[in-house]
């Protein structure tokens, strides 16, 4: 199947690169009047036939436009330019023209005074436009529902896919970045990412002007290859830069159900600021007017019941010219509760047991996260940069468990017990970053350096009470421990870097990074006295002093190429890394040091402006969690599923490479495919031991042989007459994973494959439908099983309906199919509502919403791995009616459309 993927990746590569001959039309667009030229001048290229827009383009700088890839025709070419009249140029291709050069005689604008008062404008455009990376929508050309959320909309943008989890990606590349007016909005770093979920069903869509989806760029312009990101930026409209605006309600139901949400925000050309907050027992991070049913489904799959309460605060201004200031605030609590019955296939390879198991759990999480970045840039030659970031997080977690494994011809019980579990966690955590750019003579180059320093502590109390039986012996076994930890990791990080210019869009740069992480790990584990009443014997095999210290040093070089069409780096670094750990409890000594070179090569060509190009080839190390995987101990949680760590664990080596191509049609088409390739040298990989009496000790090694590829397309179309956006994605993952089981080793192939469709549609202001479609394959291969293939498929059907009556009244419907092959189950989930708006601009809204009409939500999930097959039911919310009201403050008025 995987050489069918890639040949038709390859087929269709080339086809769009060789189907049309090279035949070119070029001009240049100015002012009749002063001859200057006319950068930024839009020109149309349309079919005479039909008048079908068939290229865009816009002047450069110099006012020269350039349209590449015409095919054979008749054409209507028109050069237009706001307060401009527009020109027309009526042309011909033929089999023999190879580059067609408009007279400048037919390609100067006069100027045309607009009187608003007595003109008829009538426009034909694009569904967007591509300016240099960027490639912008406007809000305006696609219709959204009366106070319909950013995710309402970009839901209709052609490209742009949304699965079920909300998480966006453009043309196959995620989107884990939003910017709002170029500023980033709930960043807990620098570098870092966005809560995109939280951001786009909040915010609302009548308040935003552009769409623009840009590569994400390092400081320094290029894009980051290694990365393959894309990052959204939400310009708003002018009438928005005023007052405040935002949305409150509350409702309550039946069974005691409730919800309240809120937020406010202020955008200012050199400010803004955004509070946003909610509190429910409906499993739900939106607020009571939303009606993005698919986010509402994916915030109940996982299971358990919850009360939720957050805050989120951001604030980015400008303290004056040259110092800004971004800061945020996050706090979130919840507390769920869950009954899961859960039934898991061990893999061995002389035998096979199932363990299953029926357990109650109450969990509660307080987080509360503050991150402020300022700013300072003097002169055009410096620029400094501070970051600071301090978290804290409290849980407690609470468990029983009634299990019972069995094994054998003949299903025979292993064991069967009780497994009660406390545990409280606590951790808090402070970050400190600094940044220096100095940008010397143009001749001489730019030197930045940068410092980190991060402090993680955390503290874990756990009490761990089991009654295990074993029939076949007549014994019981009892183990009631508890185990207090320890964890402290201090990381420094250091790093210098000189570019210097070779040509204007040539530079070499040099680096030096130097980074050092103390890892401090105390466990005291103590077994219940009876004789005493208290945890007062001493369990030596889980207590353990621990100490890790790690040092990774790189030093590179390489060139960067920064062109217009062409960008890109080749480097090469020499890496150096050294792991020491030391148990003073058991007096065990680890070290693993390597060294290695990497090289790297990332490519980003922009064939014109509808397609591009990307290539990378990378080398990287990742290092083992020093917290998870290096510690003597991860989890004694469950007594009979025991996870070690391993101090004397390898760093990995990832070589990966990855090839991408990606285009635009005027008519509104979106088309992307995306290759990648992992190889990895000291993969980490699970060794599992199983015992007779059913216990099990994972731990992790190092293993060769892993190596994974996956392949994704995205196709999307607007209709722009019938107002349908369709957005498809098919991905395919074959991953290929050793392990030891019981000292054997076991090799499996796992192939995923996953198709999404979306689909939106609106019929004026009367109605609207919104539709997904998921399919997920899953196939293990399992050579210890002599090659035995598990697999199953899971399909989400969803389709939204939402009806507007005269009298500001709208009816709505959301139906939900599920169906996991693996547990053979099926189930249809009904959500429904009716409200009304009220006062002159729809800024009140009534709403009667009934959730699960048909009492058939169901939690399934089926996980594969390479040493266990796991099915899972969990607690869903049920049936439940609730009414609730919301007002929309700081609305403003339509602003009325030219006619199209």
């Amino acid at each position: 199947m995987y050489r069918y993927v890639i040949t038709l990746t390859t087929l269709i590569f080339g086809i769009s690169l060789t189907l049309m001959a090279q035949r070119e039309i070029r001009g240049h667009a100015y002012d009749k009047d002063t001859r200057k030229p006319m950068a930024g001048a839009t020109i149309l290229l349309y079919t005479i036939e039909k008048s079908i827009l068939t290229a865009q383009t816009t002047a450069d700088e110099s006012g020269d436009f350039l349209i590449k890839k015409v095919p054979v025709g008749n054409y209507s070419l028109t050069i237009t330019f706001m307060g401009y009249t527009a020109v027309t140029n009526y042309i011909a291709i033929t089999e023999k023209t190879k580059s067609l050069l408009i007279d400048l005689k037919y390609s100067g604008l006069a100027r045309n005074p607009i009187n608003l008062n007595s003109i008829n404008v009538k426009v034909t455009k694009s569904i967007f436009s591509i300016r240099k990376d960027t490639v912008e929508f406007s809000a305006g050309d696609f219709q959204t529902t009366e106070n319909a959320s950013v995710k309402s909309l970009l839901n209709k943008l052609p490209g742009i896919t949304i699965d079920a989890e909300g998480n966006l990606s453009f043309q196959g590349v995620p989107i884990k970045t939003i910017l709002v007016n170029g500023r980033p909005l709930f960043q807990d770093n620098s570098n870092g990412n966005s809560d995109t979920k939280k951001i786009t069903q909040t915010l609302l869509a009548d308040l935003v002007d552009k769409i623009q989806v840009i590569d994400r760029k390092r400081a320094d312009g290029l894009v980051e290859g290694n990365k393959n990101e894309k990052v959204i930026n939400i310009t708003v409209k002018k009438e928005y830069k005023k007052g405040v605006n935002g949305t409150a309600g509350a409702g309550y139901g039946t069974d005691k159900r409730y919800t309240a949400a809120g937020n406010a925000n202020m955008f200012r050309d050199n400010k803004q600021a955004v509070v946003m907050g909610y509190i429910n027992n409906v499993n739900s991070s939106r607020g009571p007017s939303s009606t993005d049913e698919n986010l509402n489904r994916a915030e109940s799959m996982m299971g358990g019941i919850s009360k939720k309460n957050s805050l989120n605060a951001n604030l980015a201004t400008d303290l004056s010219k040259k110092i800004k200031l971004n800061a945020n605030f996050m706090h979130m609590s919840h507390n769920t509760n869950n009954d899961q019955s859960l039934q898991r296939d061990n893999i061995l390879p002389d035998s096979n047991f199932r363990y299953n198991s029926n357990t109650n759990s109450d969990a509660t999480a307080n987080m509360n996260n503050v991150f402020a970045n300022i700013t300072v840039q003097p002169n055009d030659k410096n620029f400094l940069s501070f970051d600071v970031m301090g978290s804290t997080q409290h849980n407690n977690f609470h468990s029983s468990n009634d299990y019972i494994s069995l094994g054998g011809k003949k299903n025979d019980t292993i064991n069967a017990g009780n497994t009660t579990n406390q545990e409280e966690r606590r951790n808090n955590t402070i970050n400190l970053l600094t940044q220096y750019n100095h940008q010397f003579n143009p001749s001489w180059g730019s030197l930045s350096a940068s410092f980190n320093i991060e402090q993680n502590n955390t503290r874990d109390d756990q009490k761990n009470n089991t009654l295990n039986r074993l029939p076949a012996a007549q014994m019981e076994d009892t183990i009631n421990q508890l185990v207090k930890s320890k964890l402290n990791i201090r990381r420094l990080t250091g790093r210098l870097s000189y570019q210097y210019p070779l040509m204007p869009t040539l530079f070499m740069n040099v680096a030096y990074k130097i980074s050092s992480n103390q890892t401090n790990n105390n466990q005291d584990a103590f077994n219940f006295d009876n004789e005493k009443k208290g945890y007062d014997i001493v369990n030596k095999e889980l207590t353990y002093n621990f100490k890790n210290n790690l040092t990774e040093q790189s030093i590179s070089t390489g060139l960067f190429l920064n062109k217009t069409k062409l960008q890109g780096q080749l480097n090469v670094s020499y890496n150096t890394t050294d792991s020491k750990s030391k148990n003073y409890t058991a007096g065990n000594d680890f070290r693993q040091k390597i060294n290695y070179i990497s090289p790297n090569l990332n490519l980003y060509y922009k064939i014109d402006n509808y397609r591009s190009f990307d290539f990378r080839i990378n080398r990287e190390t990742r290092i083992p969690s020093t917290g998870m995987l290096l510690v003597p101990v991860v989890s004694t949680r469950n007594p009979l599923y025991v996870q070690l760590g391993n101090p004397d664990l390898k760093p990995t080596i990832y070589n990966s490479a990855g090839i991408g191509y990606r285009s635009f049609s005027v008519k509104g088409i979106t088309f992307g495919t995306n290759f990648g390739l992992d190889l990895p040298n000291d993969a980490i990989a699970q060794s599992v031991y199983s015992d007779s009496a059913g216990r099990q000790i994972t731990q992790p090694i190092n293993i060769d042989g892993n190596y994974n590829f996956n392949q994704d397309f995205t196709v999307g179309k607007r209709f722009s007459k019938s107002g349908l956006t369709v957005n498809y994605s098919l991905s395919c993952y074959f991953n290929k994973a050793n392990s030891l089981i019981n000292r054997v080793r076991a090799s499996t192939s796992d192939l995923s494959i996953t198709q999404m469709l979306n689909a939106s549609w609106a019929y004026k202001q009367l109605l609207e439908l919104e539709g997904f479609v998921s399919m997920l394959y899953i196939s293990s291969r399992y050579s210890i099983l002599n090659n035995k293939v598990s697999d199953y498929n899971m399909y989400n059907v969803s389709l939204t309906a939402k009806i507007f009556l005269p009298g500001d009244i709208s009816l709505g419907s959301s139906a939900l199919y599920a169906n996991n092959t693996s547990q053979h189950q099926q189930f249809v989930v009904v959500n429904s509502w009716i409200s009304k708006t009220f006062l002159r601009r729809k800024s009140l809204q009534a709403k009667l919403y009934a959730y699960d009409l048909t009492k058939k939500n169901q939690s399934l999930l089926t996980s594969q791995s390479t040493t266990f097959i796991e099915q899972q039911r969990n607690t869903v919310l049920t049936q439940y009616f609730m009414g609730s009201v919301t007002y929309f403050f700081g609305k403003k008025p339509a602003v009325p459309k030219l006619p199209q």
